[in-house]
């Protein structure tokens, strides 16, 4: 039989056919995926690997390797799939799943172009950037079509991969309205200025009566909106983004549109920010709850009723158990966790269990778990397990992370998701101004509970300007991954006020001045009894001198005691 005899090249070869038939067979097929892949590949979609080109064609994988016309075809489909790769490749694709984007149906009056009408839409599975499809991004679109630039915007903030989807439908839902303001004024985004965005703050104070803090959100994202136009070209020289010092010779008296001002954030970064946002360093700082032991213990109880509870309620002991940041139980790997003799070891011993992670600023530091808080996380781990059996039901080539804290979606846990979900549990519990990260502030009263004792039970006194305050600062410092020893010293300061206050002396005090708020009553309960006497004596004298009586008996039984 030759090939000429076979109709369909794509069924299976014949029985009892020649080797040589078969391999040109292959070849034929071979050429036909090329073929293919040049006319109808996407650029940045996901590259058939030489496993997947194999059960393509039919044949094996050795065979694959061995044959060589067959192996040449294959070379070519590697090379075509790396050019159509490239850069420019990827940025086009993008460009393409925009366009591909349906706008919603207008009504039977068709909308003029200029419609300020608009729609918030979404990628789907065709939108691929940098190799891998980000459906779910959101995309502002007007009847005019989509609003390129802040489209483009928030593919690159998913690209970044450092935001959830969530997080962007947030962003887009604070930038959508702003976009709408602009086209009902005609204004374009070169011409968009501080003097318009104070106006779209008062439009929202006053006509829409948004909150303060609402206000706050819509401008800080316009500004983020505009600075990444103005970093990336298409806006120039718009927003203020240079240091005095920084500022190039030819912008020398240039007024810049859009204000800006430096700002350290909480981890220490610098970061611009518009002027228009009244900010202060000191934001928040004494106004922020650490949660009592019952309020923990509330937490717990409300994570474990809550979806994925096991694993919430894990994260809230891994944070109070070791003082670790979102972004530090977060890097928690399965390797990272004993083995069993190792953890048969520890439950014997009581010794920490120490992991090595990235810690704030990027440097190498240690988390400690406890026996109990490893066996939690175990615990967990066996929940975990079954929620990635379910997600492979569900997809059939889903491969699990290593990362210890899954998301819904079956992938790591990004720290924006732990605020989001805390938070709600927070409120849940009635617990104000806190979130998780709290628990780290509960760690470190505990520590410096426990390095006190310790050294106190060794007959050491905490006199002031003592190298002992010191010590036991850097100790915490150490525990918790603290570059400064002296931000702690509030941590410390709070103990021992608690302390003073728990004190023999300071009971005693407390118990004298109790007594002379407690004689002070009784006699301004005695005289209001005098003047009730005088008022009452006249209606119903016998009754009154009674209840008289009475009060009198239990007034000077209290006094008594």
């Amino acid at each position: 039989m030759t090939l000429e005899g076979i109709k369909n090249l794509w069924t299976l070869p014949p029985e009892g056919c020649s080797n040589s038939l078969k391999s040109t067979i292959y070849f034929e097929r071979a050429k036909l995926l090329l073929n293919e892949l040049e006319q109808h590949r996407v650029p940045g979609a996901a590259r058939l690997t030489r496993l997947q080109i194999a059960r393509r064609i039919g044949c094996s994988a050795a065979t694959l390797n061995q044959n060589k016309r067959v192996l040449a075809v294959v070379m070519q489909i590697d090379r075509l799939q790396a050019a159509q790769d490239s850069a420019t490749a990827i940025l086009t694709n993008v460009q393409r799943a925009i366009q591909r984007l349906p706008l919603p149906a207008l009504s039977a009056h068709r909308l003029p172009l200029n419609s300020t009408r608009s729609w918030l839409l979404f990628t789907d599975e065709s939108c691929v950037v940098n190799g891998s499809p980000h459906p779910g991004i959101p995309t502002i679109a007007f009847c005019d079509g989509i609003d390129e630039t802040s489209a483009d915007w928030f593919r690159f903030l998913a690209a970044q991969d450092t935001l959830e989807l969530g997080t962007l439908d947030t962003y887009a839902d604070l930038l959508r309205p702003f976009l709408v303001f602009c086209r009902e004024r005609g204004v374009p985004l070169q011409d968009i200025d501080d003097r318009l965005l104070i106006r779209w703050r008062r439009h929202m104070r006053q006509d829409k009566g948004t909150s303060k803090k609402r206000a706050d959100e819509s401008t800080g994202l316009v500004f983020k909106y505009l600075l990444w136009c103005d970093e990336t070209g298409i806006l120039q020289d718009h927003v203020a983004r240079y240091d005095p010092g920084e500022l190039p010779d030819r912008l020398r008296g240039h007024k810049f549109p859009i204000g800006a001002v430096r700002f350290r954030l909480g981890n220490g970064r610098l970061v611009w920010v518009s002027s228009l946002i009244r900010r202060s360093k000191d934001r928040g700082v004494g106004n922020r709850a650490t949660p009592t032991d019952d309020e923990i213990a509330d937490l717990h109880k409300r994570a474990l009723r809550s979806k994925h509870g096991l694993r919430n309620s894990t994260m809230l002991s891994v944070a109070h158990d070791a003082g670790a940041r979102r972004f530090e139980f977060l890097q928690l790997k399965i390797w990272h966790l004993p083995k069993p003799h190792e953890l048969q070891r520890l439950i014997e011993t009581g010794d920490d269990w120490v992991v090595k992670v990235r810690r704030k600023g990027g440097i190498q530091g240690i988390l400690k778990l406890s026996v109990d808080c490893l066996l939690k996380i175990f615990r967990y781990l066996r929940a975990r397990e079954k929620f990635v059996e379910e997600m492979l039901l569900k997809q059939c080539a889903y491969k699990a992370p290593d990362d210890v804290f899954l998301s819904d979606r079956g992938g790591p846990l990004k720290p924006d998701s732990v605020t989001a979900l805390m938070k709600q549990l927070f409120v849940a519990v009635g617990v104000k101004r806190a979130n998780i990260h709290r628990l780290r502030a509960k760690f470190a009263i505990e520590c410096v509970e426990v390095i006190l004792d310790s050294y106190l039970e060794g007959g050491i006194e905490f006199a002031p300007g003592s190298s002992w305050i010191d010590t036991v600062l850097t100790r915490v410092a150490q525990r918790m991954g603290h570059a400064n020893p002296n931000s702690l010293k509030h941590y410390l300061d709070y103990v021992l006020e608690r302390r003073l206050r728990t004190s023999e002396a300071a009971l005693r005090r407390a118990s004298l001045h109790a007594e002379r708020e407690a004689r002070l009553e009784t006699e301004r309960l005695i005289k209001k009894l005098r003047t009730l006497k005088f008022e009452l004596a006249e209606e119903s004298p016998k009754e009154l001198a009674d209840c008289l009586e009475e009060l009198a008996g239990e007034l000077r039984s209290q006094s008594g005691s």
